[in-house]
């Protein structure tokens, strides 16, 4: 997180909420990457006490711990579902994108009331304090159980920091090209897919889905998906110019 970061973001949900003609009370933990001095009309900032203890941080009472749960587990039930169709020498990387997308789709699959339970084990409200029974759930269990740690494996992570002003000159002196990346640094950046392939993709997903009970809202948005693609395909290529070449011989 840096400070540019969090000011556009919370402008943007400025935005929708005045369109939604909401006023908010807005929680932010006290670190250099959130200022301070930032305008905005429906969104009032609170800004937690320097070096708070987690007791008084909502998402330190089990928000991040679910969240975090989600998403690794969606991680190994790729990894092994990749294991059990290819071979090792053919097993994809998970690039940033993926890891974006998982993390969308975790937070997604959160339930309203385990940030309510998490607000109130901070004290947020006066009702007793009960347990968010956020991690007692018997899919989470099994999965500490075969993997202990590894939703965990990274809490002392630090994600921001205050630069020294020694740092801060240092970064301002040096050069401005960046050195090359080695090829061990190059990150991996898979080739998009065609359109023929992505929509028997999406053909092959229905196959499975309408094999599946229950399934009949998945299908009817995976049309619009490949609707959506097809249109898409479709405009961009009436939209390509026609160049036609003029020659002139006696030139």
């Amino acid at each position: 997180m840096t400070g540019s970061l969090f000011i556009e973001w919370v402008q943007q949900l400025n935005c929708k909420f005045v369109k939604q003609k909401r006023n908010v009370l807005l929680f932010v933990d006290n670190c250099p990457a959130h200022p301070k001095e930032i305008t905005l009309t429906n969104i009032k900032l609170v800004f937690f006490p320097p070096n708070a203890t987690s007791k008084l941080q909502p998402l330190d009472q089990g928000v991040i711990k679910v969240l975090k749960q989600k998403y690794r587990k969606k991680l190994v039930q790729r990894y092994l579902l990749e294991m059990e169709s290819v071979t090792d020498a053919e097993i994809p990387k998970i690039n940033v994108l993926d890891a974006i997308h998982y993390v969308s789709i975790a937070w997604d699959e959160i339930k309203p009331e385990v940030i309510k339970n998490c607000f109130n084990k901070a004290y947020f409200d006066n009702v007793s304090q009960e347990d968010p029974h956020v991690l007692d759930s018997d899919e989470f269990r099994d999965f500490e159980e075969v993997y202990p740690g590894y939703t965990s494996i990274d809490d002392q992570l630090i994600t921001n920091e205050a630069l020294e002003l020694e740092e801060i000159i240092n970064q301002a002196t040096v050069n401005d090209e960046p050195d090359e990346p080695s090829d061990d640094e190059e990150e991996y950046i898979p080739p998009l897919p065609s359109i023929a392939s992505t929509v028997q993709s999406i053909s092959t997903l229905r196959q499975a889905l309408t094999a599946t009970d229950g399934s009949e809202n998945m299908l009817l948005y995976l049309g619009r998906v490949e609707n959506f693609l097809l249109n898409k395909y479709k405009n961009n290529v009436l939209k390509q110019p026609t160049i036609t070449t003029f020659f002139n011989p006696r030139k």
